[in-house]
C-alpha cells in the first residue's frame, strides 16, 4: 500500500492497564512496537484519577528503558477524555488512541485540545498521532470521513467486542469480516494505516488459531494490530512482518526492473510489481500456491473493454488503480485477469499501445520525432527511442524514413511484441 506520511511501524501494541505495577514493569520486556497505557477498560471509574496521575511517570519509565514507542488509550467522555488528555500529552508519548469515535468532527475537537496542550507544553504542534476506534455502526458508515479528518490521523480500527453489541451479535472472525473490510477501504483511501485483525482482540486462547487470523488480517491488507495479552506480540511481529527470504526478493525485483528501465528494457509498472509481489507474499505466508482458472466470459469481456480504454488513453498518465477503476475491480484482481486473458500486464499494454500510435504518426505526420514522443505519452525522448528501437528493432527515425516501402511489416513486427 502507498502512504503519503511516513507512519511508524506498529505491528504489535500491547494495551498495559496503567495501575497494576506488575504488567507496567514487565511490558517493556515483550518486544511489542508499541505500549498502550490505557485509561479506559481495564481502569474502573473509582481509579481513573489515581491512574492518570500515573502516566507521566509511566511513560518516561517506558522511554528511558525500553525501546517501543508509548501510546495512551483514552476514555470517550468529554469529560473524562479531557482529563485523559491532560494526563497524555507529555513528552515520550507517540500517539493517542481514541476510543468511540462518534464522527469526524469529533476527532477535529481532540485535535484542537490537543494542539493547545502541545503549545503550552512546549512540544511540537501535530506531532502527536491518533489512533481512531470505531465501534459503533453509525460512526461506521462515516468511515471514509472519519479517516480524512485530521492530519493527526495515522490509522483506523474497528473495536471488534463493542461493535458486535452494538449489533446484537458476537465478535467471531465470521460477523466481524464485513465490517473490518470497510475499515481497510475506508484507511487505504486516505492513505493511513488499516490496524487490527479480522477477529476479536480478545482471542488468545488458541495462539495456533491467533496465527492464521493474524496471517489472514495481513492478506486483506491490516498493517498491525492491538492486544491485551504478551504471548500474541511475537505472533503479530511475525505475521505483519514480510519473511528475509521475501524482501530479499522484493529489493532484487526492484533493482532489476530500475536498471531494465534505465537501459529501455523494461515496460512492466513499479506498481505491478508492487502487486505481484503481494501476491507471491501471500503464497508464502500461506502455503498455498494460487490456481490459475480459466476467465468467465464477462471478465474476459472485462479485460478486454478495459484494454480498449486504456489504448484510448494511452497519451495520458495511466496508472494501474484507474485501469483497475474502470474494470470495477481491485487493483490486485484487476493485474491477474488481465494478464490472463491478454498475456501482458496493463502496463505493457499501455507501452504496446503508445508504440503503435507512434508508429502511425512516424509514418503518416511531419511531427518531429520529440513530438511524436510526448504526443503518444512517453515522458521523455531517450526512453521513447530506446522502447521503439527494442520493439521495433530499428530507431524511430529509421522507421520513418524507410517507412514509404516497409510501413506495414513494421507495424505487423510491432503489433507482435
Amino acid at each position: 500500500m502507498t502512504m503519503p506520511q511516513k507512519f511508524p511501524v506498529w505491528r504489535s501494541a500491547l494495551f498495559v492497564p496503567a495501575n497494576v505495577e506488575r504488567f507496567v514493569a514487565k511490558a517493556i520486556e515483550r518486544g511489542a512496537d508499541a505500549l498502550i497505557i490505557d485509561l479506559e477498560d481495564s481502569i474502573p471509574l473509582a481509579q481513573k484519577d489515581a491512574a492518570r496521575a500515573l502516566v507521566p511517570a509511566i511513560v518516561k519509565r517506558f522511554r528511558d528503558t525500553g525501546h517501543s514507542d508509548v501510546m495512551v488509550r483514552i476514555n470517550q467522555p468529554l469529560e473524562l477524555a479531557v482529563r485523559d488528555l491532560e494526563a497524555a500529552v507529555v513528552p515520550g508519548v507517540e500517539a493517542i488512541m481514541i476510543t468511540k469515535v462518534e464522527g469526524p468532527e469529533h476527532l477535529r475537537l481532540l485535535d484542537e485540545m490537543v494542539t493547545r496542550l502541545e503549545l503550552s507544553r512546549g512540544l511540537p504542534a501535530g506531532k502527536i498521532w491518533f489512533i481512531g476506534l470505531i465501534e459503533a455502526p453509525g460512526p461506521l458508515a462515516r468511515a471514509h470521513d472519519i479517516a480524512r479528518s485530521t492530519p493527526r490521523l495515522a490509522g483506523i480500527s474497528l473495536g471488534a467486542e463493542d461493535y458486535a453489541t452494538a449489533i446484537g451479535a458476537k465478535p467471531s472472525e465470521e460477523t466481524m469480516l464485513m465490517p473490518k473490510q470497510q475499515i481497510v477501504q475506508a484507511a487505504c483511501a486516505a492513505g493511513i494505516m488499516p490496524l487490527g485483525t479480522i477477529g476479536s482482540v480478545a482471542d488468545f486462547a488458541d495462539l495456533d488459531s491467533y496465527t492464521r487470523i493474524v496471517r489472514r488480517s495481513a492478506d486483506f491488507g491490516f498493517v498491525g494490530s492491538a492486544c491485551i495479552h504478551p504471548s500474541l506480540v511475537p505472533i503479530l511481529n511475525a505475521g505483519f512482518s514480510p519473511s528475509a527470504q521475501d524482501v530479499t526478493d522484493a529489493e532484487r525485483i526492484v533493482t532489476l526492473d530500475r536498471q531494465a528501465a534505465a537501459e529501455g528494457l523494461s515496460d512492466i509498472g513499479l506498481d505491478e510489481i508492487g502487486v505481484m509481489f503481494a501476491s507471491r507474499f501471500v503464497e508464502v505466508v500461506s502455503g498455498r500456491r494460487r490456481q490459475t482458472t480459466q476467465a468467465k466470459a464477462r471478465d474476459r469481456r472485462r479485460a478486454v473493454e478495459t484494454a480498449l480504454w486504456i489504448d484510448a488513453h494511452s497519451h495520458r498518465e495511466v496508472d494501474l488503480d484507474a485501469a483497475a477503476a474502470q474494470a470495477e475491480i481491485s487493483p490486485f484482481h484487476f493485474l491477474r485477469l488481465f494478464s490472463g486473458v491478454l498475456g501482458v500486464t496493463p502496463h505493457q499494454y499501455l507501452v504496446r499501445s503508445r508504440l503503435r500510435h507512434a508508429a502511425r504518426l512516424l509514418a503518416d505526420d511531419d511531427l518531429s520525432i520529440t513530438d511524436v514522443a510526448y504526443e503518444v505519452g512517453f515522458g521523455d525522448l531517450s526512453n521513447f527511442v530506446r522502447t521503439f528501437h527494442r520493439a521495433a528493432g530499428m530507431p524511430p527515425r529509421r522507421f520513418r524514413e524507410g517507412s514509404r516501402g516497409m510501413r506495414k511489416i513494421f507495424q505487423e513486427r510491432l503489433a507482435l511484441h
